[in-house]
């Protein structure tokens, strides 16, 4: 049997009763056009390095020109520079990643190297013809995943594709920011003129309802530091103002009234509602300026505000207006907090480990927190949060350490394996399926 990352008897009878249950992705950057068209990708190089930045920050930290990251090198030789620093990656999550997609996909079981680099290319060459998206999902037991969609988006290429159901998620981020482009925007494809505070609400609600008519169930939001809470009267003033120059702080108060509201409609509509906290993005300038967004230059912020976000939740939940919420941070000092205040309120659960924190220690230190500051049996999960396909070999990472965690406390006595069996499977899968009402 493979025992990686299970180091008992117990962990690995777990993982057998866990490891080939049900994907449900509730979060992920996947692009639907891709699986709608059964999109052919031309070599492994491309399916692995054309959008995961995850694996270009790596090969920068490990001196690679950008040249073989985004820049017009051949598919192959960015391939071949990846291989390369595999060795460098040891004990990061892309080392177990990578090897696990080399065996799920191509049945490759050689450790990549410089040496070995080219004997692979050569092997995953052979499978050319199995590299398109819905042969690359099918592989993976996956059934239902949820991608994320502007407001704006036109979702023709959701619905079902080999027995998966495709949804939409609800983001309206840019609605936040007081950009005019984007309101005229948002205007045009609700048939709604976005003029204030009123009809902002009103466009996005009527695009709320067109998400739901395609099996929308999700919104999210992320912020990069936390709202206030603010009333009708002073989010308006600082609509007016928009082209005058706003604060943070007024910004901060647009926001809060903005997702105040929006959480309003979300729970009248039995939407559910995540918040991704403290992310501070695109930080190198010149970088970003020449790249653009989602290239591997976001870190984690230190700026969460648990009083401004409580005040938020309070709010709607004394007025019955607080919707299933999913809360995370991309900083992990923050989620014993996060876990403090989703124990305050009846509908609000801590996600899953986010980005950067879904590394090994990520995912133990969140079971770590979530058992002794929460309640372990009542976790929603893995999500991918992947802009790559080959990504869904990540829940059999999580599923390996999940049961690793559990079996370490069946063999310490501290847990008998038959609750220790059923949290495993709540966890891996149960859990989401209730929360998402999912059938």
């Amino acid at each position: 049997m493979d025992k990686r990352f299970l180091r008992t008897h117990e962990a690995r009878k777990i993982y057998e009763e866990i490891k080939d249950l049900p994907i449900i992705d509730y979060h992920c950057h996947l692009n639907p056009k891709d699986i709608a068209d059964d999109y052919a990708y031309e070599n492994i190089g491309e399916l692995w390095l054309s959008h995961d930045h995850y694996k270009w920050r790596a090969m920068r930290i490990c001196g690679v020109d950008e040249k073989y990251i985004t820049g017009d090198s051949s598919w192959k030789e960015k391939f071949m520079k990846y291989a390369e620093i595999m060795p460098k990656l040891a004990g990061n999550s892309l080392y177990y990643w990578s090897h696990l997609e080399l065996e799920k996909l191509f049945g490759i079981t050689e450790h990549m190297s410089k040496d070995t680099a080219e004997k692979i290319w050569n092997e995953c060459e052979k499978h050319k013809d199995e590299l398109t998206a819905r042969q690359i999902i099918k592989r993976f037991p996956v059934k239902f995943v949820a991608t994320t969609d502007d407001p704006v988006d036109s979702l023709e290429y959701h619905g079902e594709y080999e027995g998966i159901l495709f949804t939409p998620t609800f983001r309206p981020d840019k609605a936040f920011e007081l950009d005019d482009e984007y309101y005229a925007r948002l205007s045009q494809v609700s048939h709604i003129e976005v003029k204030d505070i009123n009809t902002l609400i009103a466009a996005l609600e009527k695009r709320l309802e067109f998400f739901i008519s395609h099996s929308c169930r999700i919104s999210d939001q992320c912020f990069s530091v936390t709202p206030i809470l603010s009333d009708y009267e002073t989010a308006q003033s600082i609509f007016e103002k928009r082209n005058e120059g706003v604060s943070e702080e007024e910004s901060r108060k647009f926001k809060g009234y903005v997702f105040s509201r929006l959480a309003e409609i979300y729970a009248k509509n039995g939407i559910i509602m995540q918040v991704h906290l403290n992310v501070k993005r695109n930080i190198n300038k010149k970088m970003f300026e020449n790249i653009g967004v989602d290239s591997g230059f976001d870190i984690a912020g230190s700026e969460l505000y648990p009083h401004c976000l409580t005040e938020i939740f309070s709010f709607l939940d004394y007025s019955g207006n607080l919707p299933k919420t999913v809360i995370y941070s991309l900083n992990p000092y923050d989620e014993r907090m996060l876990c403090q205040v989703a124990g305050s309120f009846r509908n609000v659960k801590v996600g899953a480990p986010w980005w950067h924190n879904d590394c090994y220690s990520g995912i133990r230190g969140h079971f770590e927190n979530v058992s002794e500051y929460s309640a372990l049996g009542c976790d929603l999960g893995m999500l991918t949060d992947s802009r790559n396909l080959a990504g869904y070999v990540r829940f059999d990472f999580y599923r390996r350490i999940l049961a690793d965690y559990l079996g370490e406390l069946v063999s310490e006595e501290k847990l008998s394996l038959d609750c220790a069996l059923d949290i495993a499977k709540g966890i891996a899968y149960g859990n989401v399926v209730e929360f998402l009402n999912l059938k």
